[in-house]
């Protein structure tokens, strides 16, 4: 029987969830299936996985993952294959609410099935009754024509939220009313700012890889790219910044295994090697791992995020609209390169960069992280009943 006032079991007229079972203490709890890139190895992904369980703290969720054990085992949550047709329709079936996100899931740059196998998910569980919310979703960027047109399938969510203006922008052109997007950031920054003390150890993980306590630490996150030239690049990047700022570098691979080899060969190519950070860490580590950056040379998104998180300066190689996206949205326009900038020009940024104010950066920080904190908010409302005002 639908709770009062709602149009039917489960959903109120609000697009609220109804959740229809009951935790301990007398409060409701709802069950939450989560689709997003999860278990791949992509640290990004499974650092959003991360931020959004915090939220959904005391509620059943279930992870559509490519590796459900792992995800089991890291998050502590019951996980289905995502590509198991049963598993997926199950989960589905018996939840309250999809959460579709976070991340950069529809988008065809890395290939045409990411945009039908996610909204085939939301048009699923909207098929079976059930309300939709996208969440901190980076929208784009899209080529083909049916793969933009085919946006307006989300016209029915009960909630929707992306990470910047560009992806509002996409969300837009196809049809889906302004008035049902909320543009916030992403959900990795909702996640407690770690600690970060000039004196202090640094993290386990960075000093298994012989960073010493007081001394400065650089990462460099790549991703495969190019030839023997760009690795060579990056190199000499990480050789001047050893040099000039009396750091260690250290080469950090985000998806794993395939960031691992950029990584090698970078290391390779240095006068003075980098250790690479092989074994990753677990998905709630990751804040306190960066903490013990001052700079961070990234190709990958969540890099950038991590460091100004941990308030260390980030410097973005831009290989995709969304480095950019949040450095423009973080103020510091300026701290992005393009893939072909020189290497003079590489070191010249970040060591404006490593030299800037971070109590200027934590500020610009804290407004993002606030936005973020409104992805959950929306969630939460979501799920709360009686609905809140």
């Amino acid at each position: 029987m639908a709770a009062p006032g709602c149009l039917r079991p489960g959903v109120c007229a609000a697009g609220r969830v109804w959740p229809s079972h009951r935790a301990g203490g007398g409060t409701r709890l709802a069950r939450v299936v989560v689709s997003g890139y999860y278990g791949f190895g992509n640290a990004g992904d499974e650092v959003i996985l991360a931020a959004l369980l915090r939220a959904l703290n005391g509620h059943e969720v279930t992870v559509l993952s490519h590796a459900p054990e792992v995800t089991r085992a890291e998050h502590g949550v019951r996980a289905e294959h995502r590509a198991s047709p049963p598993g997926v329709l199950r989960a589905l079936s018996r939840c309250d609410l999809l959460v579709s996100g976070g991340g950069g899931l529809l988008q065809d740059a890395t290939g045409p099935a990411s945009v039908p196998y996610y909204l085939g998910i939301v048009m699923l569980a909207r098929a079976l009754g059930k309300p939709v919310m996208v969440y901190a979703q980076g929208i784009g960027p899209l080529g083909a024509g049916w793969a933009r047109r085919s946006l307006r399938l989300l016209r029915g969510a009960a909630a929707i939220t992306v990470r910047d203006a560009e992806s509002a922008e996409w969300l837009r052109a196809a049809g889906v009313p302004p008035a049902r997007i909320e543009v916030t950031a992403d959900a990795a920054l909702a996640l407690p700012p770690p600690r970060r003390t000039a004196e202090a150890n640094p993290p386990p993980e960075l000093a298994a890889l012989g960073v010493r306590r007081g001394e400065r630490a650089v990462a460099l996150a790549p991703r495969p790219y190019g030839d023997g030239r760009f690795a060579a690049k990056l190199a000499a990047v990480a050789d001047a910044l050893q040099d000039r700022l009396g750091a260690r570098a250290v080469l950090v691979p985000m998806q794993l295994p395939e960031d691992v080899a950029a990584c090698e060969r970078i290391a390779a190519a240095m006068r003075r090697p980098a250790p690479v950070l092989r074994q990753r860490p677990v998905p709630a580590r990751y804040a306190e791992v960066f903490a013990g950056f001052d700079l961070v040379v990234g190709m990958r998104l969540h890099a950038l995020i991590l460091a100004t998180l941990a308030r260390a300066a980030p410097v973005g190689l831009s290989y995709d609209p969304k480095i950019d996206a949040f450095l423009e949205g973080l103020g510091t326009p300026r701290f992005g390169l393009p893939l072909d900038a020189e290497e003079g020009a590489v070191v010249s940024v970040a060591l404006d960069a490593a030299s800037a104010d971070p109590d200027a950066l934590a500020a610009r920080v804290s407004r993002l992280r606030e936005a973020a904190l409104r992805n959950n908010a929306i969630l939460l409302d979501l799920l709360a009943w009686p609905p809140r005002r």
